[in-house]
């Protein structure tokens, strides 16, 4: 079975999501079926799919911003230059599905803003071949 599901409002979740933050979901898709009530049709909405069509609206999204408007979410407008803190949820809606639900899911964004961690442990092992070990004894 195919759904639809508006571009526009896959839109108005994207704003909503990204302009108050902490808004649910559920309750997005609680106030759609209570908005709709004695509409025909008047199904539920089945929230797997309106998720899944939420995330692969972000992640076009993202598409477009990096190869369309080539832009860099990585600087901030605000610090003029180098960034001065960072944190990656500010800039992304980031999932850790290995540690959140078991799942080990290649990332939508690659490693755009977080390293692969086969890539993080290379470039560990590389920064330890070439600093010494030192080792301390206290007599």
């Amino acid at each position: 079975m195919s759904y639809l599901i508006s571009e526009d409002l896959l839109r108005f979740l994207y704003l909503t999501k990204h302009n108050m933050p902490g808004t649910s979901m559920n309750k997005f898709l609680e106030t759609l079926e209570t908005l709709f009530d004695g509409l025909k049709p008047s199904r539920p909405i089945n929230k797997i799919h309106f998720q899944n069509a939420s995330r692969y609206y972000e992640h076009f999204m993202h598409q477009v911003d990096v190869k369309v408007k080539f832009k860099d979410k990585t600087v901030c407008l605000s610090c003029k230059g180098i960034m001065l803190a960072s944190h990656c949820d500010g800039n992304f809606k980031l999932y850790r599905l290995l540690s959140a639900l078991g799942i080990n899911l290649s990332s939508l964004y690659g490693d755009v803003v977080i390293a692969f961690d086969e890539d993080m442990k290379n470039h560990v092992v590389k920064i330890d071949s070439k600093v010494p070990k030192v080792t301390y004894f206290i007599f």
